[in-house]
């Protein structure tokens, strides 16, 4: 089994989440994929929210036909093999409102602080080591 954290963005909505890729070679895990009614071989994709915990392997069983959850798991289905750790999954780009995808700010703002630690003295470098940016 393999497990990512990535985040859901959309309008004004940010869902932290771990995808877990429930797939095995081991005879005794796929016996019981079998016998809760998942094919021998089939992948299945769990989605699990972190803030509430709730959990679901297809993308139509969740809450009410959220837009969000459905349109971002069946995302997550599609591109498990491609998705890293703390990838952003943007409905709004996925549906076509917007023309380019959510950025990272985290990670814009974690390059600033590296150019300034690698250009400054020591102190700084110090500063920027002290609060975890190597």
């Amino acid at each position: 089994m393999k497990q990512k954290v990535l985040e859901i963005l959309d309008r004004a909505t940010y869902i932290p989440v771990i995808a877990t890729e429930c797939y095995s070679d081991n005879p005794i895990e796929q016996r019981h994929f079998r016998r809760t009614g998942f094919g021998a071989g089939q992948k299945l994709i769990m989605v699990t929210r972190i803030p509430d915990g709730k959990s679901h392997y297809a993308s139509y069983r969740w809450d009410n036909g959220s837009r969000t959850m459905q349109v971002a798991h069946e995302y997550i289905e599609k591109h498990f093999e491609v998705l890293q750790p703390g990838d952003i999954v943007d409905v709004e780009y996925i549906l076509g409102e917007t023309k380019t995808k959510k950025q990272k700010p985290r990670n814009k703002a974690i390059a600033r602080i590296r150019r300034r630690c690698l250009c400054k003295e020591l102190k700084t470098y110090r500063w920027g080591l002290r609060y975890g940016f190597r």
